[in-house]
């Protein structure tokens, strides 16, 4: 059993997202090959495109389109339909009292 990150529901199955899940970002959707980007690529993309969203806050983030044809995101500059919001870093709890 796996937990979806779209639905965040356990799932049966091979691969990182349920079938319902894929199928809530498009209904043809069966697959979704990971971003091409290491966790620090996208952390550096999202700060070089941070003024050219709309969409602002402390969370870093990037606009993508859907390649429907590639089952993969492509970060843009303007005109994406999501927002993909990298991991967050490992937080270090300091346990000195």
């Amino acid at each position: 059993m796996a937990t979806c990150p779209i639905t965040l529901s356990l799932f049966e199955g091979r691969g990182t997202y349920s079938i319902s899940g894929l199928r809530e970002i498009h209904p043809k959707l069966d697959v979704l090959h990971p971003l091409n980007l290491t966790h620090e690529e996208q952390l550096k993309q999202s700060r070089l495109r941070a003024d050219k969203m709309s969409i602002q806050g402390v969370q870093p983030k990037l606009s993508a389109v859907l390649k429907l044809k590639d089952a993969a995101f492509s970060i843009v500059d303007s005109g994406g339909r999501f927002i993909l919001k990298p991991n967050p870093s490992p937080f270090e709890l300091n346990n000195k009292q």
